[in-house]
């Protein structure tokens, strides 16, 4: 069965243990802005968070690619900035797309 919709709205409505896997959005972890209101993931309930900036990256270079012909060579995904995550600093909730 392959179901599409935002995992929040569609995954409580499925009867327990059926779903062996959600696949959502995390390979585009902030790479994309789908222009919707931000959510919040995880953290305390009742944190007053403090959204600080992404989740620190490193940069790829290309001695990290093995072979200079595949897919890794041309991703950019890892190479730019993200544009719609943030963490709170407090409790480490997520909030983004």
């Amino acid at each position: 069965m392959l179901l599409t919709g935002h995992a929040l709205d569609r995954l409580p409505g499925l009867p327990a243990g059926v779903a062996h896997q959600c696949v959502t959005s995390p390979p585009y972890w902030g790479l994309r802005d789908y222009k919707a209101p931000a959510q919040i993931w995880g953290g305390e309930p009742g944190c007053e968070h403090v959204w600080g900036a992404a989740s620190p990256r490193r940069r790829r270079n290309a001695s990290d690619v093995k072979n200079p012909d595949s897919k890794q060579a041309t991703n950019t995904g890892a190479n730019i900035d993200l544009k719609t995550t943030d963490f709170c600093a407090r409790c480490g909730a997520w909030r983004g797309q």
